[in-house]
């Protein structure tokens, strides 16, 4: 019987080894896609069914593994893995987001901002409501762009001042002003801010690890992708626990 169950144990630990060895290596070929993408302006390179077969393979492992009964002590090394698995799966639908802003926006028609905004307010509204958030909208340009595009913009920018809201009821003010050659946009919060040793990284994905998991932040460096992709430019003012400015431009073409 002790032979038996120390065979069991050493199973165990050599599967827990094989998932730890999977999972790490997705997450070093999603860091080195990250780096290649973002040193690029293009992503027609990206070939998003050859990312998926590394996910594929532990998914198979882990179906596998629960197809022949292993005992109890084998579920948390998979909840894992399986948590991993999910958050890289998100990252590459952001990166397929990503890949698909290369229109050329000057044949594009008109996108009235106005109509944008409340489209993303919409996918907002669970957390809106959850959050009892105030947002007001000042009046908004109409001017050619990718309509997708500037709803996941406001998306990203609303979303990223709900979640990040101080013990205030959450404020969130967007205007917009003519500039002449481009539309100068602004987000305004009451928020935690952000501290200033962080005001640069921002725009750039990020790994974090929460809970024990490896976390991608792809919202904003998505924003910024598409501002750029719009001939603008996107930064933020801020001090910690004062709220935040998130600016952007939008060429006029």
């Amino acid at each position: 019987l002790t032979d038996s169950f120390n065979k069991m144990a050493e199973e165990l630990k050599k599967e827990r080894e094989e998932l730890i060895q999977n999972n790490e290596a997705i997450r070093e070929q999603t860091q080195q896609i990250i780096a290649r993408y973002l040193s690029t302006k293009e992503a027609t390179d990206v070939n998003f069914a050859e990312l998926e077969k590394p996910l594929l393979r532990v998914k198979n492992f882990l179906t596998e593994m629960q197809k022949g009964g292993k005992p109890e002590t084998a579920t948390e090394p998979v909840q894992e893995v399986i948590a991993d698995i999910d958050q890289i799966d998100g990252f590459l639908k952001d990166l397929f987001e990503f890949s698909k802003i290369s229109t050329n926006i000057s044949t594009l028609p008109p996108v009235n901002f106005s109509t944008a905004y409340m489209a993303a307010l919409e996918r907002l509204d669970p957390e809106i409501k959850k959050n009892n958030a105030f947002i007001r909208c000042g009046a908004m340009p109409v001017t050619k762009a990718i309509r997708a595009s500037i709803i996941q913009l406001f998306e990203n920018l609303i979303g990223n001042a709900l979640k990040y809201h101080s013990d205030m009821t959450p404020e969130i003010f967007i205007s917009a002003e003519d500039k002449g050659s481009e539309w100068l946009f602004a987000v305004r919060d009451n928020g935690i801010g952000i501290d200033a040793e962080l005001l640069n990284e921002i725009f750039h994905v990020r790994e974090q690890k929460l809970n024990g998991h490896f976390k991608f932040n792809f919202g904003l460096a998505l924003c910024k992708n598409i501002v750029e992709r719009h001939g603008g430019n996107i930064w933020v003012e801020s001090k910690k626990g004062a709220g935040s400015v998130f600016y952007f431009t939008i060429k006029k073409f």
